[in-house]
C-alpha cells in the first residue's frame, strides 16, 4: 500500500519519456490516486490542482480539451469577413433583439 503511491508518482515523473499509450494509463492512475486523496482526506483543492497538472502533463502535445456546448451563451452574428454583407449598427441591434426573443 505504501509503495503504490511512489510507483504512480514515479511513473508521472517520467511520463514525458513514455509512449502515448502508456501515458494514458499513467494519467488514469494519477487521476484516480489524487481523486481518492480528495475523497479520503477532503483535500479537494489539492486534488483538483493535481488533476489539472496531470492532464497538462499527459495529454498529447497540441491536443485540446473540448466541452460539449449545445447553444451559445451570447447570440452572435456573422462578421463581414465571413462572407456576410456589412451590417449597420441599427440592423445589428434589431437582429440581436430578435435572437433574444426567439
Amino acid at each position: 500500500m505504501t509503495w503504490l503511491p511512489l510507483v504512480i508518482e514515479g511513473a508521472l515523473a517520467i511520463s514525458l519519456l513514455l509512449p502515448q499509450r502508456l501515458r494514458w494509463r499513467t494519467m488514469g492512475a494519477g487521476l484516480v490516486f489524487h481523486l481518492s486523496i480528495a475523497l479520503m482526506m477532503g483535500l479537494w483543492s489539492f486534488a483538483l490542482a493535481m488533476a489539472g497538472g496531470i492532464l497538462l502533463l499527459c495529454l498529447p502535445l497540441g491536443s485540446t480539451i473540448q466541452f460539449l456546448i449545445t447553444k451559445p451563451a451570447v447570440p452572435t452574428l456573422p462578421t463581414p469577413g465571413q462572407g456576410a454583407e456589412p451590417v449597420h449598427a441599427g440592423e445589428q441591434a434589431r437582429a440581436a433583439a430578435r435572437l433574444r426573443r426567439g
